[in-house]
């Protein structure tokens, strides 16, 4: 038992302490540039995406993204959006409470993974670019999934979902995804 005497067991326990903090602060670093870079993400999506000529507002009216559970997300997009515009459209974001309807949204991201699976299915069938915040979501109507893939953000889409919604995702956008699910109709 001398091997486990107080002298040789601190240092120890300080080299324990460190790894467990610096471990610690890494997962928050990591936690705050996800949430700078999901807004960004979420902003340079609309480039790349096609949607119906009759969803779309007039010109000169505003292209809707709605955040569901994130308000950092929210906070940072608002920013992120102010004064630009996506083929001639200015740019609002809304935050979706639970009572709120998805009527007029262009892109709906959903953060809070208690409400994806009922946001999912009431977007089901309308023109609105779902992304989501909960890896997995692809199947049940998500056409954008984040997730963490070797130490940073990145996404996977389905264009079986973005097909049914009578989406056009852009190959650009594509070839940046770590996994592409179905076909476009």
């Amino acid at each position: 038992m001398a091997f486990l005497n107080r002298t040789r067991l601190r240092p120890l326990l300080r080299f324990l302490a460190c790894c467990c903090l610096a471990l610690g602060v890494q997962t928050q670093a990591q936690e705050a540039q996800e949430h700078q870079d999901k807004p960004a993400y979420l902003y340079r999506f609309m480039s790349y995406v096609e949607w119906p000529a009759e969803s779309l507002p007039a010109a000169g009216e505003p292209l809707v993204i709605a955040v569901a559970g994130a308000d950092d997300v929210a906070d940072e997009l608002s920013r992120i959006v102010a004064l630009r515009q996506v083929n001639g459209h200015p740019l609002a974001v809304r935050r979706l409470g639970t009572a709120d309807t998805i009527d007029g949204l262009h892109v709906l991201f959903v953060g809070d993974r208690a409400r994806t699976a009922a946001l999912l299915r009431t977007a089901e069938a309308r023109p609105v670019l779902t992304v989501t915040d909960a890896r997995g979501a692809l199947p049940t109507g998500s056409v954008i999934d984040f997730h963490p893939f070797e130490g940073r953000l990145r996404f996977d889409v389905s264009l079986s979902a973005a097909s049914r919604k009578q989406l056009k995702v852009s190959s650009r956008l594509l070839s940046l995804a770590v996994h592409v699910e179905g076909t476009a109709q």
